[in-house]
């Protein structure tokens, strides 16, 4: 956006009123220069800084554009980026090694999601149980997902993933299960064992400009990046073992590491839910970045942006 505007900005500058008019170009930079011209305002040595609507303009784009640059890069660090960066890890071992199309990595993320937010809401245990049901719920989903698709390839299996997760969104939105999920409305109110943990102010900010966090979202950050350096060198030592050759075997060419004797859909299996327990992780930090799960937060939308 603010290139657009800055790109009109400049047009206005450069070329003549009539062209502006002819090409249909009507900004309020325009109207400004339109200002400035009957006012006769001085351009010179004598213009005022401060009564000049074309210093004023130019100290507000520039004022937008380092306001722009400094969100980007705080977001490049921030929470929001070790959120996907853990999904990615996840669909990595999925499609990047095994060949697996997987186009329902967000059904994986709701598990760990909702199989936290489940704990102390309904089940009335600790937070770290959480761990445990979404693992539980992972790997069900895996065997669910996997027993009658693995055996699909390329475009089919992929339309079979990407129902499974329009599935898994709209079974924890019913109204039929909302006791337990929530319905519409998610589970809120569930991280307050985890922001107890955090050993900073929560009404602090910390670090300068433009990387400056609150107490709260800089714990959750330690924690998001730090499972992403942990699972980054898990999968990195996992496909420097036998396992991981053979899963990029498979990906170059099943039927001939089915030919030398190898269970093609074991490992597979094998794949899909590893890659889908590095999601939960994912869904996790993302709730409890939030203090709260959402059905919608978890759409086929994300598996793409992932």
């Amino acid at each position: 956006a603010w290139r657009t505007w800055f790109g009109i900005w400049s047009a206005c500058r450069r070329f003549p009123r009539r062209t502006l008019r002819r090409i249909g170009i009507a900004s309020s930079t325009c109207r400004i220069e339109e200002r400035t011209s009957s006012l006769h305002i001085d351009r010179g040595a004598g213009r005022k800084a401060a009564g000049n609507p074309w210093t004023q303009a130019e100290s507000g784009l520039n004022m937008d554009i380092l306001k722009i640059l400094e969100n980007t890069v705080a977001a490049f660090f921030g929470i929001d980026a070790a959120y996907f960066a853990l999904a990615a890890i996840g669909l990595n071992i999925q499609f990047g090694y095994t060949g697996l199309l997987n186009f329902g990595q967000s059904a994986f993320m709701a598990c760990g999601a909702y199989g936290l937010g489940m704990t102390s809401q309904y089940f009335g245990v600790g937070m770290w149980w959480g761990i445990l049901i979404a693992l539980a719920l992972v790997v069900i989903l895996g065997l669910l997902v996997g027993i009658p698709t693995l055996r699909l390839r390329a475009d089919y299996l992929a339309i079979v993933t990407i129902a499974t997760a329009e599935i898994v969104r709209l079974v924890v939105r019913s109204v039929r299960f909302k006791h337990y999920f929530g319905g519409s409305d998610g589970i809120n109110s569930f991280s307050t064992s985890f922001r107890n943990l955090s050993p900073f102010d929560p009404g602090a900010l910390y670090g300068v400009r433009p990387f400056q966090y609150s107490g709260y979202s800089l714990w959750t950050m330690i924690v998001g990046w730090s499972l992403v350096a942990i699972f980054s060198f898990l999968v990195y030592m996992l496909m420097k073992s036998p396992w991981g050759r053979v899963v990029k075997a498979i990906r170059e060419d099943e039927d001939a590491v089915r030919s030398l004797g190898k269970n093609v859909y074991s490992y597979k299996m094998q794949s899909l839910i590893i890659g889908g327990v590095v999601g939960m992780f994912s869904g996790m930090v993302f709730a409890l970045d939030r203090g709260s799960v959402q059905p919608d937060n978890y759409s086929r939308d994300v598996t793409f942006y992932v």
